[in-house]
């Protein structure tokens, strides 16, 4: 490939590269079938668009519903209706400790708010008792069961990503 074929512009975070007369934009984070993968030397996903997401859908219920219904409602719509789209596809992402306590406090938060509380001990008592796992448990238990029906798949591509991922 002659130099005259690849051109490189750097505008702040986003370059354009042109190859063979096509154009393709480098961003610092793409979508992907509905998660966000951030440029990083290893992969990692962003949870903003994902927490966005839970607050849209807890604030639309909450504004709904609000002190009107009973808490265990609430709790429900919650577990129903918003959690779906904090968790989706965290499951095949690497998830660091960081990651996990900003899903924590994001279901706090959201307990707080139910239960009309300050406190995050009385909000995680409460999850307790209305059987509402912290988001270690529930993406850890998702990905094992992800990395399963990877395994069992009869792609020999995605039964190698599992048996990698076992060892991780």
């Amino acid at each position: 490939m002659a130099d005259e074929d690849v051109i490189l512009a750097s505008v702040s975070t986003i370059v354009a590269v042109a190859a063979a007369r096509k154009c393709c934009v480098w961003r610092e984070s793409i979508r992907y079938l509905g998660v966000y993968l951030i440029s990083s030397k290893s992969l990692k996903c962003s949870l903003s668009d994902s927490k966005r997401s839970f607050y849209r859908s807890f604030n639309a219920i909450f504004g709904k519903v609000g002190r009107l219904a009973a808490e265990p409602v609430t709790v429900e719509l919650v577990k129903s209706k918003c959690l779906p789209s904090l968790y989706y596809g965290l499951e095949a992402c690497p998830l660091s400790s960081a990651y996990f306590k900003s899903l924590e406090y994001v279901a706090v938060g959201a307990f707080t708010k139910i239960f009309n509380t300050r406190s995050k001990e009385v909000a995680t008592s409460c999850m307790e008792m209305f059987n509402f796992p912290l988001p270690l448990v529930c993406i850890s238990n998702r990905k094992s069961n992800f990395l399963r029906k990877l395994y069992v798949s009869h792609n020999i591509s995605c039964r190698l990503c599992a048996e990698c991922q076992f060892y991780y």
